[in-house]
């Protein structure tokens, strides 16, 4: 059984058939229907939240329990004339360290989102746009970008899965000077 998704047309079937299999025969063990809950409820401590303001050559990032802090773009390739604009944003999730890398287009519109792990390691990624599942990374290990970018008109959630269980989320809030 894969793990909560919110409005899963999916996870309601699920349930049902749950139910159903239960009236069909004897009842679950308290073990049983706990272990159920735990793969199908969201686990609310491992949800995180980014305020990510991206100014003229600065990315500013505020987040619960940090102090507000300022990432100068990446060194990196830059078309003659224009700045390298590309943001690198690390967090810890359980024993991984997640590095976000955002690449803002020109007019800060679009913005493109790869995400790598380290120590390297077989993490399935998806990339939520109002609560609908866009793209899933099925392996960091193998790939890493997004091919769907993310705006400041949607609510981009990024959610972290280890051998199909939800291992925690980043909400991002996006914002433009």
């Amino acid at each position: 059984m894969e793990t909560f998704e919110p409005n899963s047309f999916m996870n309601k079937l699920k349930l049902k058939e749950a139910l159903f299999l239960m009236t069909q025969g004897s009842e679950a063990t308290a073990d049983t229907v706990d272990q159920i809950l735990a793969q199908i409820l969201p686990t609310s401590d491992n949800k995180n939240t980014m305020i990510l303001r991206f100014k003229k050559t600065i990315l500013q990032v505020l987040s619960a329990g940090k102090e507000a802090i300022e990432v100068n773009p990446m060194p990196g390739l830059a078309f003659r004339g224009e700045q390298a604009t590309t943001f690198r944003i690390e967090r810890t999730l359980d024993a991984h360290n997640i590095s976000f890398i955002l690449a803002p287009n020109a007019d800060k519109s679009e913005i493109h989102l790869a995400v790598e792990v380290d120590p390297p390691a077989s993490l399935r990624v998806k990339l939520k746009l109002d609560g609908d599942t866009i793209e899933t990374l099925s392996d960091l290990r193998k790939e890493k970008m997004f091919d769907a970018p993310i705006t400041t008109e949607t609510a981009p959630e990024v959610v972290f899965f280890e051998q199909n269980k939800e291992i925690g989320r980043f909400h991002l809030i996006l914002e433009t000077d």
